[in-house]
Parts: C-alpha cells; structure tokens; sequence
C-alpha cells in the first residue's frame, strides 16, 4: 500500500522487511503444517514419507520431495525479487535492459541447462529463467499500461519495448525443460 498523501515513504529497509514478512506469512505456516502432518503420519503420509531430519530440512527450504519441491524454490526467488525490481526501475533505456535480461537469460541457460533439470530439485537455478521471465513480463505490461508520463494511454513511440516483449515471451518459451524435450535430442548440447 502507498503512504498516504504528503507523507514519505517508509525506509527502504522498514519496505523490505514488510515485504519479507509479508511473502513468508501468506505461504510458510500452510507449508509448515503440510510438512508438519506428512511427518505426524510417517510413514502412511500423503504420499511422501517425511522422517524427523527431512522434517527439519523441509522446514529448513533445504529439501523438497516430490510435491514439496516447489515451495523452497519459490521462496529463494522471493529473496531476489527486490533485487530485480531495483534493476527494472533504474533509469536506463530499454535496450540496455533487453540486453542484459538477454544475457542474463542466455547465461542461466548455459549454467543451469533446462534438458539437465533433476527432478525435484530445489536448486533455484535451473527455475530462475522461468521467474525471471515472469517479472520482465510484469515489467513490460506495467509499462505499456502505464503509458507516458503517468497516464494510462499506451506509448506506441517505444519500439524497443515490443522488440523487449517479443524476447520475454521467447526466452519463457525457451527456459520450459517440457519444450526441449519435445525438440528432441539433436537440438540438446553434449
């Protein structure tokens, strides 16, 4: 929520802080007591048996088996998301944006290859591209509902920012591991 009219914003780390708290509150306590009952009923648990030290390494976002993988990876990239708005919000043209999301996007690609991805994995690496595609994708509708100077009318005269959205949309297409394998085994490297 905004301050209210006249006022300052709070701090930058007072924002954090909120935020932080904000996104573990709305998922960690309904994930806690889902990891919480699977252990209860070890070893009939819902479908994944959860012993005390997966307990504390689920609880610890250091393990996800099976259907508990995804909550981990999710709050890894809660940590980088105000890292990444910063980046968005910095005043430089587009193209330079555009350019170092590609880079970045082609950088994840070589380092955490989707066609390699392990199954339940919990590293953020091999999912970053996917969020990150995301929140470029926030970005680029934010800015083309936002219009200029505030106003709510679309700026037609930024021909980078389609060029911008064309390579979102193709980069979150591109970071699927489902579509690679479907491109077969000649298009994988090694």
């Amino acid at each position: 929520l905004a301050p209210p009219a006249g006022t300052a914003p709070p701090p930058v780390r007072a924002r954090l802080l909120r935020y932080f708290v904000r996104r573990a509150a709305r998922i960690f306590p309904l994930y806690a007591l889902v990891i919480i009952s699977a252990w209860a009923r070890h070893p009939r648990s819902l479908g994944v048996p959860i012993d005390t030290p997966a307990l504390w390494r689920h609880l610890a976002l250091l393990e996800g088996r099976d259907l508990y993988w995804s909550v981990p990876v999710e709050f890894k990239y809660y940590v980088l998301i105000p890292a990444v708005a910063w980046l968005l919000a910095r005043p430089l043209a587009a193209g330079f944006k555009l350019v170092g999301a590609a880079l970045a996007l082609a950088g994840l690609a070589w380092a955490y290859p989707p066609w390699e991805t392990p199954q339940n994995s919990v590293t953020l690496g091999y999912y970053l591209p996917v969020f990150l595609c995301g929140s470029l994708a926030a970005w680029v509708a934010a800015r083309h509902l936002a219009g200029p100077a505030g106003t709510s009318a679309p700026c037609p005269q930024d021909a980078v920012a389609s060029w911008f959205d064309a390579l979102v949309l193709a980069a979150l297409l591109a970071s699927i591991p489902a579509l690679d394998r479907l491109a077969g085994p000649g298009v994988r490297a090694g």
